[in-house]
This record gives structure tokens, sequence and C-alpha cells, in this order.
């Protein structure tokens, strides 16, 4: 058990760090406040690395996502959003994730999903123009035996029910699929609350992050999930 709770912590973490996973030593731009000058303010996120220039695969379709992701089964994207996030950008990073961003305004041109991440907790990048994304949506895939290891650490509710209990995480059942989340919280990182729902299908993780309450966004989660 031991093991598989280190497994599942880094799982937990998977999506926290997931966007620093690709954050290394590389000249990109710095985080800038609107008049295009270097911030100190902490809104701003400028105490955190640029993002690496990692570029992705810009597709059209949830089916082209998969392809591209090589996962086990389908990728399923949210067909239930706020009715003015009608820009939509799906980037996949070629065997590790599919990233979806949601804006209410034109996103920026760019093919780099960190850049779009940053954007959302708060960023602003002095040769960036575009909306900032409203709702994010991360796939993440997983090896085989990290999948296997959520699959029975959660094959129970007394098992579910210790997962969230552990990491103070709420849990609602969709149609049989644990959603684990909670309202938008407070970071100083991230100039508004951001909260966060996630689940598990097959080898994949689904994450949603967004300024909605908790439960808002199991019914975003519902709409990928009666996809299955």
């Amino acid at each position: 058990m031991r093991v598989g709770k280190a497994a599942l912590t880094l799982l937990l973490l998977a999506f926290t760090v997931a966007t620093a996973a690709y954050i290394v030593s590389q000249r990109s731009p710095r985080p800038t406040t609107e008049a295009g000058n270097t911030s100190t303010n902490s809104t701003a996120a400028a105490s955190i690395p640029p993002p690496t220039d990692a570029h992705g695969i810009l597709v059209e379709t949830a089916e082209e996502a998969a392809e591209v992701l090589n996962a086990s089964g389908p990728v399923r994207l949210l067909t239930r959003i706020p009715e003015d996030l009608k820009y939509v950008k799906i980037l996949v990073l070629r065997n590790v994730g599919v990233y979806v961003f949601y804006s209410d305004e034109p996103l920026p041109d760019t093919d780099n999903p960190f850049v779009l991440i940053y954007m959302h907790w708060g960023c602003r990048f002095a040769d960036v123009t575009g909306g900032e994304p409203k709702i994010v949506l991360m796939i993440l895939k997983l090896e085989s035996e990290e999948a296997a290891v959520m699959a029975s650490m959660l094959d129970t509710e007394e098992e579910v029910e210790e997962y969230a209990r552990e990491y103070n995480l709420t849990v609602r059942y969709v149609d049989g699929i644990p959603v684990f989340g909670f309202d938008p919280r407070e970071l100083r990182i991230w100039k508004e609350p951001i909260g966060v729902v996630h689940f598990y299908v097959d080898d994949l993780v689904y994450d949603i992050r967004s300024h909605l309450s908790y439960e808002e966004a199991v019914e975003i989660a519902r709409s990928i999930i009666e996809q299955f």
C-alpha cells in the first residue's frame, strides 16, 4: 500500500505540476504588466518561471487529439460550457497530454499550451496578445502501470472516500465515475481563485480548471463522462 500511496500522491499532483514539467532553463518571455514592464506584483505571477518553448500540435477534433496523444481509448471534450465561451483551442503534446482552452474572446496565436495556462493564472506577456482562457481542460495520459494503480485504488466506494478525505477533496459520482475537486481557492500565483475537478477514465486523467464552483464544474465534467 505504501507504493500505492506514493503513486497516488504523484498523480494527485500531476496536473498541478504538469505545467511545470516543461519549465526548464530556456530563454522565453517574462511575465509582464499591461504596460509591458516586468512586474513584481504576485498577481502577475512574476515569481514563477516563464513557460518553456514547448510546441503543441494544433488539432480541431477530439479524434485528432486521441490520435496524436496515442491514448488507449477515445478522448472526449466538453460539450456543456457557458455560452459566451465560443473560442476554443486544442493543443496536443504527443504522448503527454491534450490541452483545451475556452475563452470569450479570441485566444492568442500560440502553439505553446503553457503560455495559455499561465495566462489563465493571470500572467501577461509583452509579445502575446489575445484573450485569457476562462476554462482549461487538461487530459493527461498515464503509463499503463499508473493507470492500473489508480484503478485498483479507486475500486470501491470506501477507497474513493479515503482518497477524497486524505487530500481534502469533495467527491460526486457521475454515471458511476467519481469526480474529485474543490471550489475556487486563492493562491499567490493566481489572479483569480481557481477551482479544479478531476476524474480517471482508462489511461487518461481529465482535469478541469476554472473560476466556476465545484458543483458547476461537476456538471461540465458530466458532459464528458456522458459520452463514454
